[in-house]
């Protein structure tokens, strides 16, 4: 606020979005364009990716308080994903077999378009994958699958006994199974998973609670230079919006 009405030479602004309600955000953003647009220096520090390749002709990645990239902003944000990424291993999981359990899982893990990764940004396809042995075998796998805000918060569920799932007519003894959520409309934040897993609806299932987690990390992809306000929902949803024709005056 302070900022908008001087004239710096070096605009430094330090996670400026974080705060204040849409319009004040959107004038931030004027603002620091303005400056730039002038020739002069803006240095914009934030962890909102949008707004850095919005604005960000070049970056540089900070590690512990020092330098550890610099380049165009392309190639830095993605060498940050990645290393959020690395430094997440919470995306996946892998079992030893419980004495007491005839099937069992061995690992769990997310894919986000088809890749291991702990980092989605919107638009991203959405897949969770595990593998399973049985030593008597499966004819009727049973999955159910919860996702949870960070604060316990159930959002999404989906479970195979009501949705269009295979019935193996022999016993299936070992293999991987592919949940695919396609594009979930998430918005940013941090998201577990809770699998449940057995032989069929009725029987005993393994569950494992909150096991896995990821990250959601905005990003524009409707060509509108605009993003879903924070705090209203849990999910931004795709909608088809049909303008009837009015007759005007």
């Amino acid at each position: 606020a302070v900022a908008a009405h001087l004239d710096p030479e070096i605009l430094v602004v330090d996670e400026v979005l974080a705060v204040g309600d849409a319009e004040f955000q959107k004038k931030c953003l004027g603002k620091m364009g303005d400056v730039a647009g002038e020739g002069r220096t803006v240095l914009f520090v934030s962890h909102n990716m949008t707004a850095i390749e919005k604005l960000c002709s070049r970056t540089i990645l900070l590690t512990s308080g020092k330098i550890n990239e610099i380049g165009k902003t392309d190639k830095v944000v993605s060498s940050y994903l990645n290393k959020t990424n690395d430094d997440n291993r919470s995306y996946k999981k892998e079992f030893i077999r419980p004495n007491n359990r005839d099937s069992w899982v061995e690992n769990i893990s997310i894919l986000i378009n088809d890749t291991p990764s702990g980092i989605m940004q919107y638009g991203d396809n959405f897949t969770i994958e595990f593998t399973f042995n049985s030593i008597n075998g499966l004819i009727n796998p049973s999955i159910g699958l919860v996702i949870s805000s960070i604060n316990g918060e159930a959002i999404i569920n989906t479970n195979n006994q009501y949705l269009p799932s295979p019935v193996y007519e022999k016993p299936i003894h070992s293999g991987t199974i592919s949940c695919n959520f396609g594009i979930i409309p998430l918005m940013e934040g941090r998201y577990t998973v809770s699998i449940w897993f057995g032989e069929n609806a009725n029987a005993k299932h393994d569950y494992f609670e909150n096991i896995i987690l990821f990250d959601v990390i905005a990003r524009e992809i409707w060509g509108k230079a605009k993003l879903p306000t924070k705090n209203i929902s849990n999910l931004w949803w795709p909608t088809d919006y049909l303008f009837s024709t009015v007759e005007t005056a």
